[in-house]
């Protein structure tokens, strides 16, 4: 079976997977493949701050967010791969009113997803820990 064969049968997968878990979620609606390592998606959402993730193997289940996060419902990917699968997560914009807690969460976090304007709910996941009890912090909220 060639490496292309391969990537559409992963495709064709990935629909029915994706048609049947809909709910709440981001849905993939439409895979196509426009050029050599290029793949298009689009998908359907309750939200307007999205992310895609991809994995090449499903029995690791690792994902890894590609890109940055996304305001439309849309996205053309490269893709090294010859079988991929895409999943489309929500994501939350994170308010902090007290600009001292905003500063240290800011120097706290790890990994950055573009667009670096505002601090998104997959910005925190990389972080371990967080002192700041001497910062004068007035609203803990966010």
């Amino acid at each position: 079976m060639s490496g292309m064969q391969k990537f559409w049968d992963g495709l064709a997968c990935l629909l029915l997977v994706t048609d049947i878990a809909c709910s709440q979620q981001p849905c993939i609606t439409n895979i196509t493949h426009p050029s050599s390592n290029v793949v298009s998606l689009d998908w359907t959402s309750t939200t307007n701050l999205n992310i895609v993730a991809q994995c090449s193997d499903l029995t690791t289940g690792r994902f890894q967010y590609v890109g940055s996060v996304l305001s439309t419902n849309q996205a053309l990917l490269t893709n090294g791969s010859a079988v991929s699968f895409f999943r489309v997560r929500n994501v939350a914009a994170i308010d902090f009113p007290d600009p001292i807690l905003r500063t240290a969460v800011s120097n706290a976090i790890v990994t950055w997803y573009e667009p670096r304007t505002l601090i998104y709910d997959i910005d925190l996941q990389g972080i371990t820990s967080l002192s700041c009890s001497w910062a004068g912090i007035a609203d803990a909220s966010g």
